[in-house]
């Protein structure tokens, strides 16, 4: 069985599972990504629209090796248990979550990781500035809150570049003026944590 990031071997005793959402919209899956096919910027940039919307619209889980895990933000005890449970029972698990991921919050994403890297933003992808459809709400509020939480700010390259407007109340706001809780970002006006890029 092969990691599918990185392609290497897995040992079946350290494995993990996660969903498409939770790979795409982790920058740190992009930066390992841009990582591993270093010496190509160019082609990595004319392509990446392509493999955007083909990583975000993978249909299974993702089974991983622990040398990328170990890059990934996610719950590492619980992707262990996904795939443990693989392994014994011969089935993929029933993951909340799994399907396609929002093309457009993956993209984002991976423009973010493309700045932090490259130290400039991709020319190949423009984020949409319309409200539909929503690009990431709680999954992009929960990776904002994270990157200010650990103070990492090439976590989530540039924040103060993205503008967000509430879905509730209509607020504007910096992505980094938003209030910080301890489930994520929120609406400083209504306590909203659904989000759209302005």
């Amino acid at each position: 069985m092969k990691c599918d990031i990185c392609s290497s071997e897995i040992n079946p005793r350290r494995g993990y599972i996660l969903t498409t959402k939770q790979v795409v919209s982790d920058p740190d899956y992009w930066k390992r990504v841009f990582q591993l096919m270093a010496g190509f910027e160019d082609q990595i940039e004319n392509g990446l629209p392509g493999f955007v919307q083909q990583m975000a619209g993978s249909e299974s889980d993702w089974v991983i090796c622990k040398d990328c895990m170990s890059s990934l933000s996610s719950d590492k005890n619980k992707a262990r248990k996904y795939f443990q449970d693989y392994q014994r029972y011969g089935k993929r698990p029933s993951i909340p979550g799994s399907g396609p991921a929002l093309v457009d919050q993956a993209a984002l994403v991976a423009s973010g990781a493309f700045q932090a890297v490259y130290g400039r933003k991709p020319g190949s992808i423009t984020v949409e500035s319309n409200d539909d459809p929503i690009i990431g709400s709680i999954e992009f509020s929960q990776a904002i809150a994270d990157a200010l939480r650990t103070g990492d700010k090439d976590k989530f390259a540039r924040m103060a570049d993205y503008r967000v407007k509430c879905r509730d109340c209509g607020a504007v706001m910096p992505a980094v003026e938003t209030k910080l809780a301890p489930d994520g970002m929120k609406c400083p006006r209504c306590g909203s944590q659904w989000f759209v890029i302005k």
